[in-house]
């Protein structure tokens, strides 16, 4: 998606922000997904992009796409932004069982044993073709204190790990800012602040928009 942006962007683009979350700690160098991900969308190459149309279900859906295009449904924003308080509400997100989940602490997380991060390895790689005036920011989100792995525990130690390797990563490239959230910290404890262990609210959001913001600004000044 990196290149697809840096290609529709060419000359223009100033900055790029990318979020470092848990599966950029993975150990497999094959990088499993948990969830399909249409990459095929984002190719540059024509044919791998219409092989990846004629799939049964955009057929499905091609009455759907032709609402869109006649003017007819709701479109998402170009920009892609999506606010998901109002489906997390809806759902109860707000209701004091909910917020009650909050507290409770996820299953021990798995720890890798070889100490690989191949999902940095391969940013090192992307960082070599970046034009050198862009601003990069990485950025590790805020997980609720309860969704962390436990102190002490060898999940901590290589999660710790993990980010100390992309911390360097960042170290080591001109105009680009390491901020990180994933930690034991007040706005991590803060019910309020998060709908599930992962996903937080609007309020902490604009905290990170602005300390992001505020490093873009602090690089873009430095050139």
């Amino acid at each position: 998606m990196l290149d697809w942006f840096l290609r529709n962007h060419e000359g223009t683009a100033r900055a790029v922000i990318l979020g470092i979350d848990e599966f950029w700690c993975e150990g497999d160098p094959e990088l499993p997904l948990r969830h399909p991900f249409p990459f095929w969308l984002y190719e540059a190459d024509f044919l791998s992009h219409l092989q990846g149309l004629l799939r049964f279900d955009v057929v499905e859906r091609l009455g759907e796409r032709i609402a869109f295009l006649a003017g007819y449904g709701e479109r998402a924003r170009p920009d892609g932004y999506w606010d998901y308080t109002p489906e997390y509400v809806g759902m109860g997100y707000d209701t004091p069982e909910k917020v009650k989940e909050l507290s409770t602490p996820r299953p021990t997380m798995h720890a890798d044993p070889t100490g690989r991060f191949p999902a940095a390895a391969l940013l090192r790689q992307v960082f070599d073709r970046l034009p050198r005036d862009l601003v990069v920011v990485l950025i590790s989100p805020p997980v609720f204190v309860a969704g962390l792995p436990a102190p002490g525990t060898e999940a901590a130690s290589h999660e710790s790990r993990c980010l100390a390797t992309f911390a360097t990563l960042a170290a080591g490239r001109p105009r680009t800012a390491w901020i990180d959230w994933r930690s034991d910290r007040p706005e991590t404890r803060d019910p309020a602040n998060f709908f599930d262990k992962t996903h937080y609210r609007a309020s902490l959001a604009r905290q990170l928009e602005r300390i992001a913001a505020h490093e873009i600004s602090k690089l873009i000044r430095a050139e």
